[in-house]
C-alpha cells in the first residue's frame, strides 16, 4: 500500500513539474495575448492531466491490484500531490501576471 501511495505522489509531483515547466515555457506567447497559443495551452494541459493517472491505474493492474483501499489510497494520494501542485502553480502564475501587468 506505501508502495501505491508513493506512487501516486511521484507521479502528481511529475504531472505538475510537467504543467509548470510548460507555463514557464509558453510565457512569451501568452504575454502578446495569441488566442491560438493560449488555446493550444489549455488543450496540452487537459492531455497533461490524463497521462499519468492513466500510468497510475495502469500500474495498479499490473501489480494485480484491484479497486481496494490500496488503490483508492493511490489515487487520493495522486489528487493531493495534483491539489498542492496546482495551488503552487496557480500562485507563481498570478504573481507573473501582476508583475509584468497583465492582471491587476
Amino acid at each position: 500500500m506505501a508502495l501505491l501511495i508513493l506512487l501516486g505522489l511521484l507521479f502528481g509531483g511529475l504531472q505538475c513539474a510537467a504543467i509548470a515547466w510548460f507555463f514557464v515555457a509558453t510565457r512569451g506567447p501568452r504575454k502578446t495575448r495569441r488566442i491560438s497559443i493560449i488555446a493550444a495551452c489549455y488543450l496540452a494541459l487537459g492531455i497533461l492531466s490524463l497521462g499519468p493517472l492513466q500510468l497510475l491505474t495502469e500500474v495498479e493492474d499490473r501489480l494485480g491490484i484491484s479497486r481496494t483501499s490500496a488503490g483508492d489510497a493511490a489515487i487520493w494520494s495522486y489528487l493531493v500531490a495534483i491539489i498542492v501542485g496546482v495551488v503552487l502553480i496557480l500562485r507563481a502564475e498570478m504573481r507573473w501576471r501582476k508583475e509584468i501587468g497583465i492582471s491587476k
